[in-house]
């Protein structure tokens, strides 16, 4: 924008006209008139009119509005967060309101446990054969005792009757007197139970009746398969028929041997019993 030099009414001209003052210079008195012919002045020029602009602008802030109020030399005040990294020292549980109880054993915990949330859960067998190694006796608590050596009252034995019955022949009645013995104190459990010894039997009577009977006994029990191999013979004895000797299985974790007396006689209340 040019800016004239002249601020009021313009002067008369040396030649004798008038002379208008400037338009845009303030408006001030007309023109000076002319001084020889009595021209009159001319007229004054227009004022200035000025229009004034307002600039707004918005700005969104994206400082920290709360926190701790920190001085920097590079940004004077500012307010910021400070991170846990930023932190020393270190907090007592005590501190926390909500802070859990930690269990200290196993029994204070509830529910259950996945596997398959134990990394180095091992396998666990299905079968015997994938076992190795041996189970020592002193970690089963059911297991027979084995005696380093016989007492007397382990090879001189009394035992009663385990039951009886009459068996009519025609014409007259055979008595069948049971005794059962068990073979574990002169056995051995090698993948099983292995037994083998000498018996001699006599029986206790009310009319004193003489009955003996001289046996020998081998039995083994095989553990991986199940099976069983029992022999039995008499040596010798008051009358064969009236003895037999069978294997009466086990039960009750003993492997009993099944002594039958064969006798007119049904009162046969004992048995001694001698195993070498």
């Amino acid at each position: 924008m040019k800016i004239e030099s002249r601020v009021e009414g313009g002067f008369g001209s040396d030649n004798g006209s008038d002379e208008d003052g400037k338009n845009g210079t303030g408006g001030g008195w007309g023109g000076q008139g002319d001084d020889v012919s009595g021209k009159t002045a001319g007229a004054g020029g227009s004022g200035i009119v000025i229009i004034r602009y307002k600039y707004t602008k918005i700005l969104v802030s994206t400082l920290q509005t709360t926190g701790f109020l920190n001085y920097t030399n590079a940004d004077g005040w500012i307010v910021l967060q400070p991170l846990l990294s930023d932190l020393g020292g270190t907090i007592t549980k005590n501190k926390i309101s909500d802070f859990p109880v930690i269990p200290t054993t196993l029994s204070q915990l509830s529910g259950q446990v996945p596997v398959s949330t134990i990394s180095n859960f091992p396998a666990i067998p299905t079968a015997l054969s994938q076992l190795s190694g041996q189970i020592p006796v002193s970690t089963i608590s059911n297991f027979p005792s084995i005696p380093d050596s016989y007492t007397k009252g382990l090879i001189n034995k009394v035992i009663t009757s385990y039951g009886n019955s009459l068996i009519f022949t025609g014409s007259s009645f055979i008595a069948i007197n049971r005794f059962r013995y068990s073979m574990n104190g002169f056995g051995n459990f090698d993948d099983g139970f292995n037994a083998r010894f000498y018996v001699s039997i006599t029986v206790k009577t009310t009319n004193f009746q003489t009955m003996f009977c001289f046996a020998w006994v081998y039995i083994k029990w095989n553990s991986v398969n199940g099976v069983t191999f029992f022999r039995r013979g008499i040596i010798n004895s008051n009358i064969n028929d009236d003895w037999s000797l069978t294997n009466g299985g086990s039960t009750e974790e003993n492997f009993w041997l099944n002594i039958d007396v064969n006798t007119s006689n049904a009162n046969i209340t004992e048995t001694y019993l001698r195993i070498s």
